[in-house]
């Protein structure tokens, strides 16, 4: 009976030994948990506080622009249509522009004029730069009738 009495003590020493190891991983994996909680917690802060401030940095959704003096009003998603584009990466949010205080337009130095034909196309989604080559080249095709209208 003694010996029986010594093997449950055994087993009992044994159980207690293994609960506590159990309570000590618990306590672990509860210290982790709050960590990454916080971790998260904090991330999601962030992510808040980048939101917030993208907020104020992105544009509204209509855009003012003053193109060599000449106003245009577009919208955001028109001037992001062609993501290859100056005007895209211009509006993407990762240069920082600033309005005119006065009326509120972003300022372009380029041609107001040929600007508007630049708005058109990126409005249909045509591809400027073919475009362009392609009014490139009907200009080189007409150009030795003009150089022969100039000599007569």
């Amino acid at each position: 009976m003694a010996a029986k009495q010594e093997q449950d003590l055994s087993l009992f020493e044994l159980a207690s030994a293994k609960l506590s190891d159990a309570q000590k991983l618990m306590t672990e994996a509860r210290d982790l948990l709050k960590q990454d909680l916080s971790n998260a917690r904090q991330e999601k802060e962030a992510i808040e506080e980048i939101t917030k401030t993208l907020k104020d940095v992105h544009f509204a959704s209509s855009i003012k622009l003053n193109v060599g003096g000449k106003i245009y009003q577009t919208t955001l998603d028109t001037l992001r249509k062609d993501p290859d584009s100056m005007l895209c990466a211009m509006f993407s949010g990762r240069f920082e522009l600033k309005a005119n205080e006065d009326d509120g337009a972003y300022f372009i130095d380029r041609d107001a004029k040929l600007f508007r034909y630049v708005q058109h196309c990126i409005f249909h989604f045509i591809n400027v730069s073919s475009l362009l080559c392609k009014a490139m080249f009907d200009q080189f095709i007409e150009l030795p009738s003009r150089l022969n209208t100039l000599r007569l």
